[in-house]
């Protein structure tokens, strides 16, 4: 019978005896169902394929394609940051325009 020998493959036959080049694999890190190997987590994104960065859509330095917060982020300080101006904020890092 023809079918896929590679017990390592999704697609694999125990009554296959003549491997007709059918076998199917999953996606690196990912097993036959398409569920992540390993997601520590539980986020639904394979370790190996997080992206470190600000998931905080609030703060100064988020990165919308940051997957997994690494604590960088920096929340929004309004004042003035012209450094020239009387009303001058140095803690500032977002003008509020006044």
């Amino acid at each position: 019978m023809y079918g896929c020998t590679d017990s390592g493959a999704c697609n694999y036959s125990v009554s296959a005896v003549i491997d007709d080049g059918s076998c199917e694999y999953p996606i690196e890190f990912y097993d036959c169902n398409d569920v992540c190997i390993n997601d520590s987590d539980g986020d639904g994104v394979c370790d190996e394929l997080e992206i470190l960065g600000c998931d905080d859509s609030t703060a100064f330095n988020y990165d919308s394609t940051a997957t997994e917060d690494d604590g960088s982020c920096i929340a929004v300080v309004e004042g003035c940051t012209n450094s020239t101006a009387l009303n001058y904020d140095s803690e500032a890092n977002t003008d509020n325009g006044t």
